[in-house]
């Protein structure tokens, strides 16, 4: 890795940011994160009420830096293409196992991306590696994985779609119904912090009553994914009076969030 003297933000990334925020889009991307200084900067041109920030995390400063990062950060992707260049192909793996592992641990949701379904772009059906790769990614705490030129470019898209909706769906159900996750209840020293005070809680609620649905009633979205953070096995209902919550809500809850359905709005 050589580190380069380039500023973070140019003028083009401010003039497209601001047109981002115009728009009301959801999440803002950031890539090649390497430190929470990077996320901070995006976070302060988007403003008060902006976007979501997702910061990729792709390569050697970012991997150093992973717990600041994700701290910083709404959301995480793994983008294991240009992460297998910037470090090891043979540790890809292994790291996307320690970023998924830290950004659960600090309740944040992970989109895992890259060539999930590659053979798909020419071919009508999958490897078996690659439904074990998605699989795994999933039984290993994902939020979402994501498909890029298997529906860009491919020839067999709308199929790419639904193979990988059902096997997401199929490691999913294992994880439910074999009790695979377990809601964390204990709470370390180092966590003491409001979000991390309300997992704790959830947890150990939702592992000692008997509880189907769990209800989050929020203005701006914050206690329905802190919520969801704790990845309790009941489905979440957030209720909101703010549209715009639950516009963005809804296109993202269900593929980012785990144990959410779309809120309401009251």
């Amino acid at each position: 890795m050589v580190p380069l003297d380039m500023e973070l933000m140019t003028d083009r990334d401010r003039f497209m940011i601001a047109f981002a925020v115009e728009q009301g889009v959801d999440f803002v991307g950031i890539s090649f994160v390497e430190s929470a200084a990077h996320v901070d900067l995006v976070r302060d041109a988007c403003g008060p009420s902006g976007p979501a920030i997702v910061a990729k995390i792709e390569n050697a400063a970012g991997l150093s830096n992973m717990v600041e990062v994700i701290e910083a950060a709404d959301a995480i992707m793994i983008d294991r293409g240009d992460l297998s260049v910037e470090t090891r192909l043979e540790t890809v793996a292994i790291e996307q196992k320690r970023i998924l592992a830290q950004a659960i641990d600090q309740g944040k949701p992970v989109i895992v991306a890259t060539e999930m379904l590659h053979s798909m772009i020419d071919n009508p059906s999958p490897t078996k590696a690659e439904i074990a790769d998605i699989t795994n990614a999933v039984l290993d705490g994902a939020s979402a994985t994501m498909l890029s030129g298997e529906t860009a470019a491919g020839s067999f898209p709308l199929k790419a779609v639904k193979m990988m909706r059902a096997v997401t769906n199929a490691a999913e159900n294992y994880l439910w119904d074999s009790g695979y996750i377990t809601p964390k209840t204990s709470l370390m020293a180092s966590e003491h912090s409001i979000p991390s005070a309300m997992r704790h809680a959830i947890s150990s609620i939702i592992s000692e009553t008997y509880i189907t649905k769990i209800v989050a009633i929020t203005i701006s979205g914050y206690a329905a994914r802190v919520v969801a953070s704790a990845r309790p096995k009941q489905p979440v209902i957030a209720i909101t009076n703010d549209p715009r919550t639950a516009s963005g809500e809804n296109q993202t809850g269900e593929s980012v969030w785990i144990g959410r359905f779309p809120p309401c709005v009251c």
